[in-house]
């Protein structure tokens, strides 16, 4: 089965990098210089200024203690960081270290023989694993071996502008995501009440929700929190995707409508063109026009930094509390180019990275939660906002949902997200009904799956 799959990997690299070879000359400049002397580690992030200034930190914090080692920081844009990975490895100049921090994942990484295992290096430095949370631990391994280490662990929540609620007189959302009571129609109450027209001129200036057709993971993340999913389970085990359902799930339909009313029926969520007239001022959470946000679990590094108002984390609602909800719980890894030709100094780097010290640094730089379970107290500590036993409870609780983000164990995710993605903007912009989108998303997915298999 390995080895069937390795040739698969190297069909789908060929094919990727012959779609991409007008990108060549773009990547050839940076390509060169990656295979970096003995002792050097290129280390490879996308683009994020908050996430780019711990990175420069972390580097300079580690010469201090290691000063044989030298990091190369590469970044590049989130939408172009899959291609060029891809082009790298093709070349033969890969880096050192990455993550799955775009549309393709460790699933797909692994599969395409990408990522070295890690379970000979971790035995022979005696680094102890067992300070990480074992659902972690688990999201990394394949047939038996562990390829990655979890540089963080989040889960998807609803994040809050708690002084909108208090002028508004609401009570907070709960953070129990065992309480079925905060399901879908008292999320659709309270943005209701959160919805306002503040100057009387018919246009709504505070919307009360947004409208997500896809959290972490894109459109399997809002299926499974109703309840549900788009691929069938078999395909998070072995990252094969044979099928999907989507035109012919009710399940999938009862979500996406939901989404869709929110914009439509109930008023409650900005439409695309409304959302992109907010952004202009910024983002509207951020600038208090909207009320409540759906999304991954990067909101915890996203909005701990708001200091314009107090901001809060709830539990995700119960799409429909018949039927048991999945939340995404993501945990993003640190991974070795399986190729690299630093793998001792490589290691040492990551052993740093997730010592105490340097999750500290990623606690305090951006508020990242760390997968370390001895460092939980620490991080509750950016939540003031919060107290420790709430904090603890929406994590806690949300692992008893917890599943891993499509993207993650899916491969060849890239254009499988970027189909049912397409899809759905059409339904957001109001030009397709959710069957007409779902039915859209199916016949986009099913020829991706279908090439494949040719």
């Amino acid at each position: 089965m390995q080895t069937s799959i390795r040739c698969v990997g190297v069909l789908l690299i060929v094919n990727l990098v012959l779609k991409a070879a007008v990108m060549m000359t773009t990547f050839a400049s940076v390509s060169s210089t990656v295979h970096a002397a003995e002792g050097v580690v290129v280390w490879y992030t996308r683009s994020n200024p908050t996430e780019n200034a711990w990175q420069r930190q972390a580097i300079a914090d580690f010469r201090k203690v290691n000063s044989s080692i030298r990091i190369e920081h590469m970044i590049t844009p989130w939408d172009q960081y899959d291609q060029k990975l891809t082009m790298l490895f093709a070349a033969d100049t890969p880096p050192d270290l990455f993550s799955n921090w775009a549309w393709n994942g460790f699933m797909d990484m692994t599969l395409r023989g990408m990522t070295l295992r890690l379970d000979p290096l971790i035995e022979r430095s005696g680094f102890d694993i067992s300070v990480f949370h074992p659902y972690a631990l688990e999201y990394y391994r394949y047939e038996g071996g562990l390829y990655g280490l979890p540089l963080m662990m989040a889960p998807s929540a609803l994040w809050y502008n708690a002084d909108l609620f208090d002028d508004a007189g609401l009570p907070y959302p709960t953070v129990d995501p065992h309480d079925r009571s905060w399901d879908w129609d008292a999320l659709v109450e309270l943005a209701k009440k959160l919805t306002i027209d503040r100057n009387g001129d018919g246009r709504i200036d505070q919307y009360g929700v947004n409208a997500p057709y896809g959290m972490w993971g894109g459109l399997p993340s809002v299926v499974q929190l109703f309840g549900g999913d788009v691929f069938p389970p078999e395909a998070y085990e072995t990252g094969i995707v044979r099928s999907a359902s989507l035109a012919d799930n009710p399940i999938a339909l009862e979500a996406v409508t939901a989404i869709t009313d929110l914009i439509y029926t109930h008023r409650v969520a900005p439409t695309p063109a409304e959302g992109e007239a907010m952004s202009a001022l910024g983002d509207p959470f951020r600038t208090g026009r909207l009320a409540m946000n759906m999304t991954g679990g990067w909101g915890w590094w996203t909005y701990g930094d708001i200091k314009a108002f107090r901001v809060r984390a709830a539990a995700q609602p119960w799409g429909n509390p018949e039927r048991r909800r999945e939340i995404v719980v993501g945990a993003d890894p640190w991974l070795i180019a399986s190729t690299s030709r630093n793998v001792d100094a490589t290691w040492e780097f990551v052993m740093w990275l997730l010592s105490e010290e340097g999750q500290k640094a990623a606690i305090d730089a951006m508020g990242m939660p760390s997968a370390r379970m001895d460092l939980y107290e620490y991080w509750f500590q950016r939540w003031p906002q919060h107290t420790p036993d709430e904090l603890n409870t929406l994590f806690v609780g949300s692992l008893d949902y917890a599943r891993p983000a499509a993207d993650h164990r899916l491969q060849g995710y890239l254009e499988l997200g970027r189909a049912m993605e397409s899809a759905m903007e059409l339904v957001a912009l109001g030009r397709a009904t959710p069957a007409q989108g779902l039915a859209d998303a199916q016949e986009r997915v099913d020829r991706i799956i279908a090439e494949r298999q040719q």
